[in-house]
């Protein structure tokens, strides 16, 4: 009977803690859901909260760098006219005159004048003996003579009154002889220091068979 009894009080006893294991045990679960559940939302709040801030800090920084900008473009622009308004006087208190180069000419005495004009005539007549020919024909038939010319050289090379001051008896040589300058021109321009404003140039050219 009393074996019977202790076997009821722990048969009692047992479905008592076990009840008791498991209410505490649920009502963790339940405290652990809550919590979880707790955790999610505020978890979901905290990322739309930081989402939020992050968006107001890039639309701030934007709006500045715009403003930043803004105001470079301006400063820019006031330096640009600042620099036109600076030209605008430099080119008023800057006279004409001075972006002149003025070169003064070389006054010769008479000897000097002579002595270069002498130099560039011969420049003129090596020009022409080298233009000479003498025709073949002409060459063939052993005739020779000499033909005497009269031209002007202007100050830039060109020439005028081009003529004939002594004819040789024979056409061809003529011919050649006025061809011996017509291929020349133009000379060179007057060397700088000569004040002729032209030359008057009087010029034999020989044919002679050697």
């Amino acid at each position: 009977m009393i074996l019977q009894n202790n076997q009821r009080w722990l048969f009692s006893s047992v479905i008592v803690i076990f009840a008791h294991v498991l209410f505490v045990a649920l009502l963790h679960v339940f405290i652990w859901n809550g919590h979880v559940e707790a955790f999610s939302e505020t978890d979901d709040m905290n990322i739309n909260l930081t989402s939020s801030i992050i968006t107001s800090l890039v639309e701030e920084k934007i709006k500045k760098l715009k403003q930043k900008e803004l105001k470079y473009k301006i400063y820019q622009k006031k330096e640009e006219q600042q620099q036109q308004v600076i030209k605008k006087e430099l080119k008023k208190k800057i006279p004409k005159e001075s972006a002149q180069i003025v070169v003064e000419k070389v006054q010769l005495s008479g000897s000097e004048q002579q002595t270069l004009k002498s130099m560039y005539m011969q420049k003129v007549y090596t020009t022409i003996e080298g233009h000479k020919y003498y025709p073949k024909l002409e060459k063939r038939k052993n005739h020779e003579g000499f033909v005497k010319l009269g031209f002007l050289i202007k100050k830039d090379g060109g020439i005028s009154n081009l003529s004939v001051l002594r004819k040789c008896r024979y056409k061809a040589l003529n011919e050649s002889a006025l061809d011996s300058v017509t291929m020349s021109v133009p000379f060179d321009v007057f060397p700088e220091g000569l004040s002729d404003k032209e030359i008057s140039v009087v010029i034999e050219i020989i044919y002679e068979l050697i």
